[in-house]
């Protein structure tokens, strides 16, 4: 009995270092950010810490945007870590903490079930369109503070202070987390108007208070955009749910919807209700291309949050538990190969690496650079440079044109003088041979402006 004890109190480490292995498979023999968003979130970041008037990448007053709170968070860690030396680790850290949450919330349903979902939460999958535990994206947040939201509401005395910063954090660090968390909270919070008046009012001031404080980060953007701000369309193709999730456990997930459906607790409810408002707002995308208030993309890492709970709660109805060690080795097998064979893009490699850090340490600060507008999302993080154009997110006519004047002066061998002067360009990090009198070659790929 002593040892089966202490072997336990093994399984949530065993289950903590899965999950930071999980975060960094991919990083494996490549230490740099794997995805676009990535790059973008540690420039902002160096732009809080360097107290940058302009924007790097659009010339523009620097501004934080909706997700302050991350960056602020970021710059916090990048002022003690330099960013791509504790990038990876960071990734890993955070999603312990992700998956420690998780365990914290399940222990209502019990131990088991809580290492059970511990050990799902591991398994969460990344790609460059969900996001996920791999990636230093905002999206992941909502795998460490919605379970502790969650867990401080349903106690039998809630902590509506944790709750309240919880929900006010992600309203501040990544919308689309914290309407997924007030959908959580909200769903919670009419349930319980009849039977338990004074909670649920309590949580409804609870929810006022967090929307009305978060109101200054929002309030520009309304403004702006009005309605348009809470609709999102995406033209990029995600997985179906099962095979993202993994087959195994989506049984399972569907067979602890059906026990869960048979219960009485709100908070059980909550769950159940909350999920299918997330199905729906994917069943609407694949309908009209549209989101409504969580954009589609997002949607897919706090409801397998959700998922990974009920489907340890059927999981741990399996009686024997030889049964079920076979079971969770076959969904842990099925998921690291899945895993490792889920492809990433390689912004740069390690050539295009030295040659920013070279740029970084023998030119101009104060230069705009062009660059491949691809190539040139990383050089401001590396360089601390502002660059004269980079590919953006999505859909924006003005800086496709500046794209192709940066395409068209590269296709003609960068022979157009005037484009540079005209745009105070002083260096050029070039993605083919330049072949103009006015350019100097100082290094690798690297041209200055000469007689500006």
């Amino acid at each position: 009995m002593i040892h089966t004890a202490k072997l336990r109190q093994l399984i949530l480490p065993a289950i903590l270092i899965l999950a930071a292995f999980t975060a960094y498979i991919p990083h494996i023999g490549y230490p740099y950010p794997l995805h676009v968003d990535e790059w973008f979130h540690i420039t902002v970041a160096e732009e809080v810490i360097h107290n940058n008037a302009v924007d790097l990448y659009s010339g523009q007053p620097f501004r934080l945007g909706m997700e302050r709170a991350w960056h602020l968070m970021l710059a916090g860690i990048f002022l003690i870590f330099p960013p791509l030396k504790v990038y990876p680790f960071l990734v890993a850290a955070l999603f312990i903490l992700a998956t420690l949450s998780v365990y914290t919330f399940a222990k209502r349903y019990g131990e088991r079930i809580a290492l059970i979902a511990a050990f799902l939460t591991a398994l969460i999958p990344s790609n460059v369109t969900i996001g996920g535990p791999s990636l230093l994206v905002p999206v992941n947040l909502s795998l460490i503070f919605t379970p502790l939201a969650l867990k401080f509401a349903f106690d039998k005395k809630p902590n509506l202070l944790v709750v309240f910063l919880c929900t006010l954090f992600l309203l501040y660090a990544h919308p689309p987390s914290a309407m997924v968390l007030l959908i959580l909270l909200g769903t919670y919070a009419l349930l319980n108007v009849k039977e338990d008046k004074t909670r649920a009012k309590s949580l409804f001031i609870t929810i006022f208070a967090a929307v009305i404080a978060s109101v200054p980060n929002y309030a520009g953007r309304i403004a702006e955009k009005g309605m348009e701000s809470a609709t999102f369309s995406f033209w990029l193709f995600v997985e179906q749910t099962p095979l993202l999730f993994g087959y195994i456990t989506t049984v399972f997930f569907i067979a602890g919807f059906y026990m869960l459906t048979r219960t009485k607790e709100k908070e059980n409810w909550a769950l159940i209700i909350a999920l299918l408002f997330l199905l729906i707002d994917i069943f609407v995308y694949t309908r009209i291309s549209t989101s409504f208030f969580v954009p589609y993309v997002r949607v897919f890492i706090p409801m397998m949050f959700i998922m990974s709970v009920i489907a340890a709660y059927a999981l741990a109805k399996v009686k024997s538990n030889i049964l079920l060690g076979v079971i969770l080795a076959a969904i842990l097998a099925l998921s690291l190969q899945h895993n490792y064979e889920t492809p990433y893009y390689h912004m740069i490699n390690e050539t295009e690496y030295s040659d920013m850090v070279w740029i970084n340490e023998n030119l101009d600060k104060n230069a705009i650079i062009l660059a491949d507008p691809w190539k040139a999302r990383p050089i401001p993080t590396i360089t601390g440079m502002r660059v004269f154009t980079v590919l953006p997110f999505g859909p924006d006519s003005k800086e496709l044109e500046q794209n192709q004047k940066a395409i068209d002066f590269f296709r003609n061998n960068c022979t157009d003088t005037q484009f540079l002067k005209d745009n105070n360009i002083s260096v050029i990090y070039a993605p083919v041979e330049c072949n103009n009198q006015d350019l100097k070659r100082v290094h690798n790929n690297t041209y200055i402006l000469e007689n500006r």
